[in-house]
């Protein structure tokens, strides 16, 4: 009988969409061998990631014993990639040991309830070859053609980025091989694929065929290397060295050299990314109208957050098989653009416009 309501009363307050952080993890070399240098990379995307990492490691099979610090590896200040304040990374270099070990890097942002941890496996060969991945080529005066070794551990992926007797693009490829017993000498079939245009690509389609040759890699040091092969019953000799293009840069990075493809769904074509600071050059090897092995190029370019953007070039040159090479025949052509959104550290999407047509792929990164 004596109940008084209490009175209305309305307020107005804004909300918005919570951004839970997500935190990736990579190394900069992918199975290195035992005693090189890796960067340990951590991306993280949330609502002003201004936190800290810190990375720890252990041996991938141990299952008990809890993760140890990495020297100089803790409270690694989170770092705004360029205009983006919504992505941000963290770095921290080590050395690799022996065996499979596992890293793990932990994200604590303002909200020391926010922690959310990442974690990678990568098994370090005790012996094997140097780090080779890189674009290598034969100099200035053999400007026009090139090769990338992607190497992961004790297998190499590599691609020789060429012209036929009419000076137009093509490509051949070494997907596998072996060493000799001191790591200083790789051999492997070399093949020629056909395919499917690459704006209409059919995987079905795809052709590996018959090795038609051999190529041995002999590296004098980290940095040169002499490339002999016999290709269609034609046998010579290149001396090759590391492409530098790379602009010397501190500001912060994710590590994306590699291999990278479409996937078993578009198996046959791909893009190899090398990477030097935070300069990126990338070779798309995919088919022509005709099925036949053609590559396009990115020179330049620039970084909005995790994409990077380029121009898109096809080249012509003198024929390179059989016959003395001619620089003097190399010819550049813009047909479009190139992007990679990298949205983690092994997926992301390549927007291409060639000629006028543009597609969008998902990619990511090659395991062999």
């Amino acid at each position: 009988a004596t109940f008084a309501a209490a009175p209305n009363i309305d307020r107005a307050f804004s909300i918005s969409r919570g951004v839970q952080s997500e935190l990736t993890l990579a190394p900069n070399i992918i199975n290195p061998r035992a005693g090189t240098p890796i960067t340990l990379t951590a991306l993280i995307r949330g609502l002003l990631p201004i936190g800290v990492v810190s990375f720890t490691t252990t041996l991938g099979t141990d299952i008990i014993n809890p993760t140890l610090p990495i020297v100089g590896c803790t409270n690694i200040p989170a770092v705004f990639l360029q205009s983006d304040p919504n992505v941000a990374v963290a770095t921290c270099t080590t050395f690799a040991e022996a065996g499979t070990r596992r890293y793990t890097a932990t994200y604590l942002n303002d909200n020391t309830n926010a922690v959310n941890p990442a974690a990678i496996t990568t098994n370090s060969p005790a012996v094997g070859p140097n780090d080779y991945n890189d674009i290598w080529w034969a100099g200035p005066s053999e400007s026009g053609w090139g090769m990338t070794i992607a190497q992961k551990g004790l297998q190499q992926f590599n691609a020789f980025y060429v012209y036929d007797a009419s000076g137009k693009p093509i490509w051949y490829v070494m997907s596998g091989g072996t060493w000799n017993q001191d790591y200083t000498r790789f051999t492997g079939a070399i093949y020629q694929p056909t395919g499917s245009i690459f704006n209409a690509y059919d995987a079905r389609r795809w052709q590996i065929g018959a090795a038609i040759g051999t190529g041995t890699l002999t590296f004098t040091d980290t940095n040169n290397a002499v490339f002999d092969y016999t290709l269609n019953g034609v046998t010579a000799r290149k001396n090759i060295t590391r492409f530098i293009y790379g602009t010397p840069d501190t500001a912060p990075k994710i590590t994306v050299k590699d291999i990278w493809w479409g996937g078993e769904a578009e198996n046959g074509w791909g893009v190899a990314i090398a990477q030097q600071n935070r300069s990126l050059f990338a070779v798309w090897y995919t088919y022509d109208a005709d099925g036949k092995t053609t590559w396009y190029v990115t020179s330049g370019g620039s970084w909005s957050g995790t994409v990077f953007t380029s121009p898109l070039y096809t080249t012509t040159s003198s024929p390179w098989l059989g016959v003395p090479y001619s620089a003097s025949a190399f010819n550049i052509q813009n047909v479009g653009t190139l992007s990679f959104d990298f949205r983690d550290q092994d997926n992301a999407k390549m927007t291409y416009t060639v000629n006028g047509v543009t597609q969008t792929k998902s990619i990511t990164r090659l395991a062999f």
